[in-house]
């Protein structure tokens, strides 16, 4: 699962990245860097209209169904298995014209002794995370946009950290997942498979500060890499 990211990358840095409009609500939005983003916290997410515009719009991260009564649940849709996004009544709808990308610098995951590593591209370039996005209005008609971030299988390098990793889509398949036209599920696990072996050689880890557990804690020293522990014997030599 990808419960934590990291997002440095201004708007109008992003919309030239992606060659992306941006929308009224990001206009009037000053975001600054952010090193510890939680759920149900707002992400830039990059969307195609069916006219064909590209977008860069502004999302909750946690999908508030249309079906639902209140924004209460986003926490629990942060996330979609890739691998049964056709079955699940509340991503199916979604995959026909709801498909859009969330850039992120990267992410953190924590293994199993719960020690949590920051992973993200070795080129520093942002990951292009494959996401569904919908829309849900409250009771006054105020509209909502929501999203969740598609995961799937870990490589194995990174599966000793985690055993899911977000998808995170490749250059060469980004207009393929935004266009806002039907895919099949074949071509689906086919970009969920390029993301996998972009992933392999392309990302880095390390172990990162205990800090970023909590979620009110956000700065920029949450990224550096944990001092190595000294080799036992050697603690006290000098």
């Amino acid at each position: 699962m990808c419960g934590r990211v990291v997002t440095t990358w201004s708007a109008p840095r992003l919309a030239s990245y992606f060659s992306a409009l941006l929308t009224p609500e990001v206009v009037d939005t000053d975001e600054l860097a952010r090193y510890n983003v939680a759920p149900t916290s707002m992400l830039y997410v990059v969307r195609d209209d069916a006219e064909g515009r590209r977008w860069l719009d502004r999302c909750l991260w946690g999908l508030v169904p249309r079906w639902a009564r209140d924004p209460s649940g986003a926490s629990k849709l942060i996330n979609a298995r890739a691998e049964s996004l056709f079955e699940r009544p509340t991503f199916r709808p979604l995959m026909a014209r709801h498909r859009c990308l969330v850039p992120i610098d990267g992410f953190y995951e924590w293994g199993p002794d719960r020690r949590p590593h920051y992973i993200h591209p070795a080129d520093d370039i942002p990951l292009a995370v494959a996401g569904l996005w919908t829309t849900w209005h409250d009771p006054s008609g105020r509209l909502l946009r929501s999203c969740t971030l598609l995961t799937t299988d870990a490589i194995p390098e990174l599966a000793p950290v985690h055993h899911r990793m977000p998808v995170a889509v490749t250059p060469d398949d980004r207009d393929t997942w935004l266009t806002p036209e039907p895919l099949h599920p074949d071509e689906v696990a086919t970009i969920v498979e390029r993301s996998r072996q972009w992933a392999t050689g392309h990302w880095t880890w390390h172990e990162v500060s205990r800090d970023v557990n909590r979620a009110g804690v956000d700065r920029p020293a949450l990224l550096e890499p944990l001092p190595a522990e000294p080799a036992q014997g050697q603690l006290f030599d000098g």
